[in-house]
């Protein structure tokens, strides 16, 4: 019984805090070859990462500009997945340059996803749907990839949109254009 009531205060903590949650049991790909040499590390939050899901927390129009590999891709990936699961309802749009771009977009949160401990994923809505373009729980919220077409993500009232990559979208002034509404109503 011990044990279940402490994994009842630990959801409940994830639940509260985005950046405790991904700094406790977020795990990335190593790509850097800084870890432990299985191609996967610990995502250690630096104290602008855990500012920027603050930011993505508190306000409604986010614009990051950014030098490369500084974990923001990644920090936009578990910032979806925690909205996903602990909130009801949600819908997620990820953006690329190309539907290859948006899947690999998805995989990180999918990655993100199957790298929790299995307890975590136990105490999760059941997820329904995994894809190369969608990820569906059982509280119906749903992530879906997308690439950045002129009219990308119009038939959807998103809950976040995220435009990775923007300045290499060559509709992405369109795109912006397209999703504004569902910006304006809220998400």
């Amino acid at each position: 019984m011990a044990q279940t009531d402490e994994r009842t205060v630990e959801w409940l903590k994830c639940a509260a805090d985005a950046a405790y949650a991904c700094d406790t049991y977020g795990i990335i790909d190593d790509a850097q070859g800084l870890g432990d040499g299985r191609g996967v590390m610990r995502f250690r939050l630096w104290p602008a990462q855990v500012a920027l899901l603050w930011t993505l927390l508190t306000n409604r129009l986010v614009l990051i500009l950014k030098a490369r590999q500084l974990g923001i891709s990644w920090i936009c990936c578990w910032y979806a997945l925690w909205l996903c699961l602990f909130h009801p309802g949600k819908v997620v749009l990820l953006f690329s340059r190309g539907q290859d771009e948006a899947n690999e977009m998805l995989r990180r949160v999918r990655v993100l996803y199957e790298r929790l401990p299995e307890w975590m994923r136990q105490a999760a809505p059941a997820l329904l749907k995994q894809n190369m373009e969608e990820m569906a729980w059982a509280n119906e919220s749903r992530i879906q990839s997308l690439p950045a077409s002129p009219g990308s993500g119009r038939s959807f009232t998103a809950s976040l949109a995220i435009m990775d990559e923007a300045a290499f979208m060559q509709w992405a002034s369109e795109l912006y254009t397209a999703m504004k509404p569902t910006i304006d109503g809220g998400g």
